[in-house]
């Protein structure tokens, strides 16, 4: 017989469903075998014909687990087994037979040996260039990694095997860990986990920096709330090409929960710190009672992807800092007293909550937004010192949704739904927000008690004036109004939905609109009078006189007239004007009109002007209108 051009293994990858893996290649005993995946593993089955009919397969009683990987290999003997007898008669099947046994030999030496030198001293194994798979079993002492130079390729050592390939980064490694483990397992297996998630983490760190590949953490159902197995940091200098994915069983994305549940009710530490240098992944995740810290923190140059994690009852639920980048996609965080924020992004972090994480360009990719949902206190998202980036979510029932301070930035994402917090948006201290279709709720059930509070000071830096201008709206009318008694329409501004409802309190003046107009007057044959209205419509003169202003009929000349409308309430105003003519008394007025303003519709105030004698003019030069708080 012959042997064919065949690879003497073949590999597979568990899907839970599987327990029969076939292979194609001769071997004449079962103990020529080897498998790499043991757990629940029958046995070997030979097909009968191995000449005409080459393979067999592998046997198990229950299906390999899913993303197991599994390696079926021939590993021929080798022996020489023929004895010649002097003058004896030639049997030409035993000696095809010894040659393909050679054969199978060289195959094996070819496709999946490796020869290897190993320098115990120093702790290094070189793999030459010409190896180029898995599956060599080192016999010599342990050690725990290999760095080699650039002309030989990586050989990651996992148990007392070590492996090579050229394609590696396309290899995913699996280390397990399950709370009913040990730290004293490898690790390797579903059947061997570890008992902590540190110990996972150790172990990747026992490999050089710079680690070629994708590696998995897979954290098995159940609580784990010791104070070991809850707490966990990424290990110093350890540094990765790919992000290491800890993730918990499949529970099928936002919002389901996930069943892998580290609990903080025995720790006074943070669930899972990363540093400088990470580049993680959190998926299915739920961490829980880490009243008394975070339950995840990022700080420093680092990358931390979240992807249907859930927070509940942390001081922070998530908190970035010092430079981390952060992707937050999907997840439930509930927030309860006395708890800061759900979510931190601070100390010149960059945000991108609602987004996942493109792995291969390096970049954020429209995800789902998570839900952020308080208990009437704290805050939902807080950025704060030169923190930036994008929000799309659901902040729901908190004191404040979100807390921008110091210099720092939240662009809102269309979508983003802010409800039932005593301020929607607060943003103080030289910040911003930009509001790219924010759902506010005006009008209906879920209402903010305040949408917008911007003021200049904060509880992190208690500097400067009680309220800051928002925005600054100048025009030049260069208009003139004569020749009519009626009330005509000059001018509207716009009183954004929701945001002209807020209470004023001790750290807060309130919203205020401030008008200033410049103009002239000629004749004098009556009065001229200004009204300031709040009304549902841009133009015309209808609506709530919420400010008035009688100029006498003489004398005529150049006057300046100022407005201030303060908000006191949701149905609650206060206005108060001031008027100047040359040569005329100072005209002083105000009011405390009662208008909902908590309607989910624009409104408007608008400018009308009224002469007493259609003869007299009055001459408009400019408005200048300040929106403060």
């Amino acid at each position: 017989m012959t042997i064919q051009n065949v690879t003497p293994f073949v590999d597979y990858v568990g899907n839970g469903i599987v327990t029969s893996f076939s292979f194609n290649f001769r071997a004449d005993d079962v103990t020529w075998i080897n498998v790499s995946f043991t757990d629940n593993f029958d046995g070997i089955s030979l097909n009968t014909d191995q000449d005409n009919n080459p393979g067999g397969s592998a046997e198990y009683s229950a299906a390999p687990p899913i993303g197991t990987a599994i390696r079926i290999e021939r590993n021929t003997p080798i022996t020489q087994l023929m004895d010649y007898t002097r003058y004896g008669p030639f049997d030409s099947m035993s000696h095809e037979n010894n040659l393909d046994k050679l054969t199978m030999e060289m195959q094996e030496e070819i496709n999946t040996r490796v020869q290897a030198d190993q320098d115990i001293q120093a702790g290094i194994l070189v793999f030459p260039i010409s190896s180029n798979d898995i599956s060599y079993d080192i016999t010599a002492a342990e050690i725990d990694a290999l760095v080699t130079p650039s002309a030989f390729r990586y050989a990651p050592y996992i148990g007392r095997r070590y492996s090579t390939k050229a394609d590696w980064e396309s290899i995913t490694i699996n280390l397990y860990v399950a709370t009913t483990g040990s730290d004293s397992n490898d690790g390797e297996t579903v059947g061997a986990p570890f008992a902590t998630l540190q110990k996972a983490l150790d172990t990747i760190a026992m490999f050089s920096n710079a680690l070629p590949g994708k590696w998995q953490i897979n954290c098995a159902a159940g609580t784990y709330s010791t104070a070991a197995n809850s707490v966990s940091d990424w290990p110093l200098g350890l540094l990765t090409n790919k992000l290491v994915d800890i993730v918990g069983p499949d529970v099928s994305g936002h919002p389901n929960v996930p069943t892998a549940i580290f609990d903080g009710t025995n720790s006074s530490t943070t669930g899972f710190r990363c540093s400088t240098g990470a580049k993680v992944k959190l998926k299915d995740l739920k961490f829980q009672n880490y009243t008394t810290a975070n339950a995840i923190s990022g700080s420093g140059v680092c990358t931390l992807v979240l992807d249907n994690v859930h927070t509940d009852d942390a001081d922070h639920g998530v908190i970035a800092t010092t430079q981390c980048r952060l992707y937050v996609n999907g997840g439930l965080f509930n927030l309860v007293t006395p708890n800061t924020a759900c979510i931190a992004s601070e100390f010149f972090s960059v945000h991108h909550i609602g987004y996942s994480f493109n792995e291969t360009t390096g970049t954020p990719t429209a995800g789902t937004d998570p839900t952020l949902t308080g208990d009437g206190t704290g805050i939902g998202m807080l950025v704060k010192e030169f923190a930036s980036g994008h929000v799309g979510a659901v902040l729901n029932n908190f004191a404040t949704g979100a807390d921008i301070s110091i210099n720092s930035r939240i662009h809102f994402d269309s979508g983003t739904d802010i409800k039932n917090n005593g301020i929607g948006v607060k943003a103080t201290h030289q910040s911003m927000f930009i509001d790219s279709g924010i759902t506010w709720n005006t009008g209906g059930g879920d209402a903010n008690t305040n949408n917008v509070m911007l003021r200049n000071f904060s509880s992190q830096a208690n500097d400067g004036t009680a309220v800051t201008p928002r925005m600054t709206k100048k025009e030049l009318l260069l208009s003139q109004h004569t020749g009519t008694t009626g009330e005509t329409f000059l001018q509207s501004f716009t009183l954004r939905v929701g945001e002209w409802m807020g209470s004023r309190n001790s750290i807060y003046e309130g919203r205020i609109l401030r008008v200033k107009m410049y103009g002239s007057t000629t004749g004098t044959a009556g009065t001229k009078t200004i009204r300031w209205r709040i009304s549902t419509s841009a133009t015309g003169v209808a609506g709530t006189v919420v400010g008035i202003a009688a100029i006498a009929a003489s004398p005529a000349g150049n006057f300046v007239h100022e407005f201030e409308l303060h908000v006191n309430g949701a149905s609650a105003q206060r206005t108060q004007s001031s008027t100047i003519i040359d040569g005329g008394a100072i005209l002083v007025g105000g009011s405390t009109p009662s208008v909902d303003m908590s309607v989910a519709a624009e409104q408007y105030i608008n400018l009308t002007l009224q002469l007493a004698n259609g003869a007299d003019a009055v001459n408009i030069n400019a408005l200048s209108y300040e929106v403060i708080g």
